[in-house]
């Protein structure tokens, strides 16, 4: 759509998990050829130290105020979109019971689970930081995880594969995977725990290096745009702008 809009630009895209992409931008900094002109990583935390680094540019377009979350002051970076972490089940493969982070613990469920690695998987990492910093769960909780031989899979699209093909009934991931045409026959589900879903502010920034600066801005104000944000609604992400409705059979982000 954007190439579309602007014939004479195009757009190429390294995607991994977020540890693999910091990898890439620091080894391509240290090297003085920084490849990449934006950066779109699941983590919001990762961004402060590519302040502290001073990697990225400092700008605020209009579409800046129509976004409330993961706002830096100093214009570094917003967020994106937001994305959900939550539970997906089979209920074909024995995951119909899973109904809170906490179900996965039961023995049960034993040999059955999976989740993301959180080395690999920003959103993970900040799942699994959520999960370790609240109360009911803590450090506790992934020792009773890996007695139940949690699958540790490299990133949150192997996770929803891994529970859309019934190789396990339950796991940890994004509500997104739902949505998208691999999965759309599949008997997988998505489920909001019981104790809460995780909210991730999913950020945005352009690098203070970036090779082609100019498009680099038309690009980033082109994704939080009405009709980017819009695309991303109907793909089960939750769009970052407040103008712009939630999935179809999600609930408001509020």
């Amino acid at each position: 759509m954007f190439q579309a809009k602007y014939p004479g630009i195009d757009v190429e895209f390294f995607r991994s998990g977020t540890g693999k992409v910091l990898a890439r931008v620091e080894t391509e900094s240290r090297a003085a050829s920084l490849g990449g002109d934006l950066a779109w990583l699941a983590d919001p935390t990762t961004f402060n130290g590519m302040i502290a680094q001073n990697l990225l540019l400092s700008y605020e377009p209009p579409e800046w105020k129509h976004i409330t979350l993961a706002k830096n002051p100093q214009g570094y970076f917003v967020a994106g979109r937001v994305l959900v972490g939550c539970l997906l089940t089979n209920p074909k493969a024995g995951g119909a019971a899973v109904k809170s982070f906490a179900d996965l613990a039961n023995p049960a469920m034993k040999g059955k689970i999976c989740i993301a690695s959180p080395l690999i998987s920003g959103s993970t990492n900040i799942i699994d930081g959520a999960l370790w910093k609240d109360p009911r769960f803590g450090w506790k909780n992934f020792e009773k995880l890996k007695k139940n031989e949690v699958l540790v899979l490299n990133d949150v699209p192997d996770a929803a594969r891994a529970v859309a093909s019934g190789e396990r009934a339950a796991g940890i991931s994004l509500s997104l995977y739902k949505y998208q045409l691999e999965f759309a026959n599949s008997p997988m589900q998505v489920v909001l725990p019981a104790e809460g879903a995780i909210p991730i502010a999913s950020p945005l920034g352009i690098f203070a290096k970036a090779p082609h600066p100019n498009a680099a801005k038309l690009f980033y104000r082109f994704l939080l745009s009405p009709v980017a944000q819009t695309v991303l609604s109907e793909a089960g992400i939750y769009p970052a702008r407040t103008d712009v409705p939630a999935p179809n059979g999600l609930p408001d982000f509020a």
